[in-house]
């Protein structure tokens, strides 16, 4: 959990929290605001405030970016955990307080894993699961590049929304769309949609198209949808 805890003075959610994470380690950074709330959470084998890493986390503490700051504070401590007691987590699952507790929003966090592996197969250990920025988990090596994700904001993804990437479209589409999944923010070469933007209907329609205009290694200098 890598996030100032939002709804945990709310009867109940810290409870039904335990229940989603049993059976797991819990490593939690937030606020120092937060330090009573902390010690409700069940199986916490370390914590961390944002006020004991001094710098940068006041510079991005009014924007979206402190929640992948966070996260990357959290993994440090893990992987100093892990370091410490000799041995590697198989799966590591990051979710938020204000998740919708007993909706989708807020899985239990073995039966994830277990969805994980079963669908993902041998390839688990280059993927990860998300359902949003509420919650997600992979393996050591994609979550690893999840967790470093705030490091390569400013240079690699600041601003470039509007620049197409090519993206696999076949697992695109193995996700479910709607809700938190706001995949309707995804652009794509309007010469291949034609005008047909940017639904999970349209992308089936003109799926072998995506793939060879990918595979074409076209660049994109016309308009984008």
């Amino acid at each position: 959990i890598a996030m100032d805890l939002r709804n945990v003075e709310l009867p109940g959610v810290i409870e039904k929290l335990n229940q989603r994470m049993a059976g797991t380690d819990v490593f939690i950074c937030t606020d120092r605001s937060f330090a009573g709330p902390v010690t409700l959470f069940k199986n916490v084998r370390a914590h961390r405030f944002a006020h004991e890493d001094r710098g940068f986390w006041r510079l991005i503490n009014k924007s979206n970016q402190i929640q992948w700051w966070r996260l990357h504070q959290c993994w440090k401590i893990v992987r100093n955990y892990e370091t410490l007691h000799g041995f590697k987590y198989d799966f590591y699952f990051k979710l938020r307080t204000d998740c919708k507790i007993g909706n989708r929003g807020c899985p239990n966090v073995l039966e994830a894993y277990r969805n994980c592996s079963r669908d993902a197969g041998p390839d688990l250990r280059q993927k990860a699961c998300l359902r949003s920025d509420y919650c997600f988990g992979a393996t050591e090596e994609a979550f690893g590049r999840l967790a470093s994700l705030w490091t390569r904001i400013s240079a690699m993804y600041w601003k470039k929304e509007a620049q197409w990437y090519p993206l696999d479209y076949d697992l695109l589409l193995r996700c479910k769309w709607g809700g938190p999944n706001k995949f309707h923010w995804l652009i794509h070469p309007s010469d291949v949609m034609k005008g047909h933007c940017c639904g999970e209907g349209a992308i089936r329609e003109h799926l072998d198209e995506l793939k060879a205009f990918i595979a074409s290694n076209l660049s994109v200098d016309g308009k984008i949808c």
